[in-house]
């Protein structure tokens, strides 16, 4: 086999190894399961949430929050100025109580965590709890809601 070949080979087994390792985003990150999860595809931009480990020791509420598109310009999103989180119970929380820490700011995936301080909405009698997104790629509102019992 020659050089040509070989590369050929390799490009083959590093692609396969990346798809079978899920460098495609998979959805099942530590600290979740199915339950957790929310997809919503509205315009250009896909809108992946992740509830992670609410039942854990953490006292906060993290939020795994992934924004995908291949033809919007995300890079200016402001997240914190345009998310509200609220319960049933009618506690709400606007962006100014939230924390956003970036996991990756690419011009067409943006990815990190929105924490909630535990003390803000962690208490009992709290059966459902709704993320809001606004104004994301012309879309008014996405709304992603979690029953916690």
């Amino acid at each position: 086999m020659g050089i040509k070949g070989k590369i050929i080979v390799l490009i083959a087994v590093v692609f396969s190894v990346l798809v079978l390792t899920g460098c495609s985003e998979k959805v099942n990150r530590e600290g979740s399961n199915l339950n957790s999860v929310r997809v919503e595809k509205k315009g250009n931009v896909t809108v992946t949430v992740v509830l992670l480990d609410l039942e854990g020791e953490q006292q906060d509420i993290r939020f795994d929050i992934t924004l995908d598109t291949h033809s919007v310009n995300l890079s200016r999103y402001d997240i914190l100025s345009e998310v509200s989180l609220s319960s049933e119970n009618g506690a709400s929380l606007t962006g100014e109580e939230l924390v956003w820490e970036s996991v990756s700011n690419e011009t067409h995936h943006i990815r990190g965590n929105l924490v909630v301080p535990g003390q803000l909405m962690k208490q009992p009698g709290y059966d459902k709890i709704t993320l809001e997104i606004y104004n994301l790629d012309g879309v008014d509102v996405r709304q992603f809601t979690w029953n916690l019992k």
